[in-house]
């Protein structure tokens, strides 16, 4: 039988063999920052047509409004009857009262879009026109004629 030798050979000669762990560095970082850009964008797209949503459907906001407090406070059933009673009665006050200043404010932005025509060039207006497009997209539709009365006789 042959003996082992407890004393180390020469070094091997040649390119040392590269590691991979660069590649998996590369990898795990690649994919955490997909990972990230994914869930950022998600929640800027969530917020944006949340905020659309409550912009366009002013009269949804009892409803989301409950939702939100609910799950916070655990209401109990007499304390989300009043909740619901006062935010209706209050929402019905503030559409009466947007009633009354949209018409203004509407003319007000229209002049400002106006105004802001005159700035513009003309190979800059078809660019131009889609952020006007878009802007009009974000105003909400006037309040209907029973705001201005109180909202519907019971």
């Amino acid at each position: 039988m042959a003996a082992v030798s407890a004393t180390p050979g020469p070094p091997p000669v040649g390119p040392r063999p590269r590691s991979r762990r660069g590649g998996h560095r590369l990898a795990i970082g690649l994919a955490f920052a997909a990972g990230l850009l994914a869930g950022s964008a998600s929640a800027v797209w969530l917020v944006h047509a949340r905020l659309q949503r409550a912009v366009r459907q002013p009269d949804q906001a009892v409803s989301t409004v409950l939702r939100f407090v609910e799950r916070r406070l655990e209401l109990d059933a007499a304390q989300r009857q009043q909740f619901t009673e006062v935010v209706e009665r209050r929402r019905r006050r503030i559409k009466a009262i947007r009633a009354e200043a949209q018409p203004r404010l509407e003319q007000e932005v229209e002049g400002l879009l106006q105004e802001l025509d005159g700035v513009i060039r003309p190979e800059q207006l078809p660019r131009w026109t889609l952020c006007k497009e878009r802007l009009r997209a974000w105003r909400p539709a006037l309040p209907d004629a029973d705001a201005v009365a109180g909202g519907p006789r019971n």
